[in-house]
């Protein structure tokens, strides 16, 4: 899930693959706010659900206690490697079984401040689309294209074209 709802963030999470399943929404702002309004209507328009809450059950789900008077569901979203638009001089960034959830988070939400094309998680990475994970992304879990594969098939790929591996 994600708070807060945006025109453009609602753009980018279409052009990467991203489908909302649920729109939770503050029952005490959704009147008075048009923007909500708007989101609400987008929303229903794509197919998906749009739920009403108290802010009380908001604060809950979202575990803040002054959460966004909206939080996004949506399916869980990995992309595969022909998906990739490297071009040219396309950088991605390939991780090998980074075990902290708020550390993948933010070197997602970093690759994503880079232009980076893509991320690798190889062998027993933990999960992208933790609690966690999510949260430290700060949004960019859904601007960043990320690619799960053993560590066999990233050899293999990469084999493929130049590389440049820097080893931290």
């Amino acid at each position: 899930s994600t708070q807060g709802v945006s025109s453009a963030a609602s753009d980018v999470y279409k052009r990467q693959g991203w489908k909302i399943d649920t729109l939770i929404v503050s029952r005490n702002q959704l009147a008075d706010s048009p923007h909500l309004t708007r989101a609400a209507a987008r929303t229903v328009a794509a197919g998906a659900d749009v739920l009403e809450a108290s802010d009380k059950v908001l604060a809950a789900i979202s575990r803040r206690d002054n959460p966004q008077p909206a939080i996004g569901v949506f399916r869980q979203h990995l992309a595969d490697l022909p998906s990739l638009d490297l071009g040219k001089d396309g950088l991605v960034v390939a991780l090998d079984r980074v075990r902290d959830p708020g550390n993948l988070g933010t070197i997602l939400r970093t690759a994503d401040a880079a232009g980076v094309k893509g991320v690798v998680l190889i062998g027993d990475t933990v999960d992208p689309f933790s609690l966690e994970a999510v949260r430290a992304t700060m949004g960019s879990i859904f601007s960043v294209p990320v690619v799960r594969m053993g560590e066999v098939a990233f050899l293999k790929w990469r084999t493929g074209f130049k590389l440049s591996l820097i080893h931290i």
